[in-house]
């Protein structure tokens, strides 16, 4: 349990933490790296602006094989040899707090819904997991909303634009791939935004 809790917080931790020190192309020389830059991956299901205490809101991501690079080569994921953790990628959830600012809501897995692939909430995180199917790597979960207050689903806790990072591990060969696109529902800051009444 323990092991399995550092090999993933390792997964979702050292690609963020390469690409937020600047390690990116230019320090993956032996590495032929691949980017993706996309749209309409991840999705809110049941979207709607305001939610009763009590609802689930559902989130499905589905990234098919193939994908076209921003320097236009096609890639088919299924030709790689994915590990254990396919594709995966993390989220916040964020509360408008009585002061007008963004605090995290620590979740456990209590109030994670799984359908397909896995999720977990680790401290503050909540990490998805895809798993492969017949059309690519696929996820599906549902967050209980079990407290009245304005919600952000987010990839940051400040306003920063910035997309879903989805890591692939490849376990074989010189291949780095990492897929960047926004929730398909959300606003111009990058984030959904909604009420749970």
């Amino acid at each position: 349990m323990i092991y399995t809790y550092f090999t993933r917080l390792l997964f979702i931790s050292m690609p963020l933490c390469a690409s937020m020190c600047g390690c990116g192309d230019e320090g993956d020389r032996d590495y032929n790296y691949l980017r993706v830059e996309t749209t309409d991956l991840t999705a809110v299901e049941n979207v709607d602006t305001i939610y009763e205490v009590g609802d689930t809101l559902f989130i499905k991501t589905k990234i098919p094989f193939q994908l076209t690079t921003v320097s236009l080569e096609n890639v088919d994921l299924d030709e790689f040899e994915i590990g254990d953790f396919g594709v995966g990628f993390n989220l916040l959830l964020l509360r408008e707090t009585g002061f007008g600012t963004l605090g995290t809501v620590p979740l456990n897995d209590e109030f994670l819904v799984q359908d397909i692939g896995n999720t977990d909430a680790v401290e503050e995180s909540i990490n998805v997991y895809c798993e492969r199917t017949s059309n690519g790597f696929e996820n599906r979960f549902g967050i209980v909303l079990n407290e009245s207050g304005t919600y952000q689903i987010s990839t940051r806790r400040d306003a920063t634009v910035l997309p879903i990072r989805y890591f692939v591990d490849v376990i074989a060969g010189d291949t780095r791939i990492d897929i960047n696109a926004y929730l398909s529902q959300s606003s111009a800051n990058g984030n959904f935004t909604f009420k749970v009444e």
